[in-house]
């Protein structure tokens, strides 16, 4: 690998000290190769070489933990091939059985476990799969639920009715749990829940409400497909002189109808468009 011809950035990226950076690239680029590389040039640093063992490399899966490791200990034997008698070089590869490659899950476990006195929690305590976090997420929200329940909170009821068939939780379930992994994937996910909550908390007429731009984008998107999809439709039954008695009537309404909306759109009338909406839906 010391051999490979690296470009300019990949050499920055190498040989860069003295501060944090930043390594941007896309799938395929060389990012592992030149993490390795900036690893060994490291370790065999001829004036402050750095211990395997002392250095931290965090990865996302298990499986790039084990191809990083794998790949730091094919190069170091090759450097030791070339020069077998370099001591520092024996030593790396003595030390990198002990190095901290892996996950932030595997990482933050050791920190726990090296200190769980600290932390007033059994020395024995163990990670929970998948399935039993599935289980204990789902026992959580239907307590929750519950609770609500039981207690008649008037806000919940009215967000059941809303989302929820008849005897049946499942689509409030749904949401809760689609809300929920979405926040989970954000840096600050409490943050996140309370400017969205405040968002809420002095209600706005609706034409001035921030979703509203959303939804007026989507809204415009799909009446312009409507339209195009009608126009083409028209153009083609012009040429079926049956099909044109039988179709052509209706379709110009629906037409007609989907041109007002994407006029309503435009002009941003915020209930008429809802009004309008359910129009279609119920003629639908």
């Amino acid at each position: 690998m010391a051999d490979q011809n690296w470009t300019e950035n990949q050499k920055k990226a190498i040989n860069a000290k003295g501060g944090s950076i930043l390594v941007s690239a896309a799938a395929g680029s060389g990012k592992t190769a030149v993490l390795v590389q900036r690893i060994i040039e490291k370790l065999t640093d001829p004036t402050c070489p750095c211990d395997a063992d002392k250095l931290l490399i965090i990865t996302f899966t298990n499986a790039a933990a084990a191809e990083i490791k794998q790949r730091l200990n094919d190069e170091i034997t090759s450097l030791i091939s070339k020069n077998p008698r370099d001591k520092n070089l024996v030593r790396q590869q003595i030390l990198l059985s002990y190095a901290n490659i892996g996950t932030v899950h595997s990482f933050c476990s050791k920190i726990i476990r090296e200190n769980f006195h600290y932390l007033d929690i059994p020395p024995n305590f163990r990670v929970a799969d998948s399935n039993e976090l599935l289980s204990l997420k789902e026992r959580a929200m239907q307590d929750a639920i519950e609770n609500l329940y039981q207690e008649n909170n008037k806000e919940f009821i009215a967000l059941v009715e809303n989302v929820s068939a008849v005897k049946d939780d499942s689509k409030l379930t749904e949401i809760i749990e689609k809300i929920y992994n979405f926040s989970q994937s954000l840096p600050f996910p409490e943050d996140w829940f309370a400017e969205n909550f405040n968002k809420y908390k002095n209600a706005l007429p609706i034409s001035k409400d921030s979703w509203i731009e959303t939804i007026l984008i989507y809204a415009k998107q799909a009446s312009d497909y409507c339209i195009d999809i009608l126009n083409g439709i028209i153009s083609d039954l012009n040429n079926d002189l049956t099909l044109c008695k039988a179709y052509m009537k209706p379709l110009l309404a629906d037409l007609d109808n989907f041109s007002k909306l994407k006029y309503m759109i435009k002009k941003k009338i915020g209930m008429r468009l809802f009004h309008a909406y359910k129009r279609f839906r119920l003629r639908g």
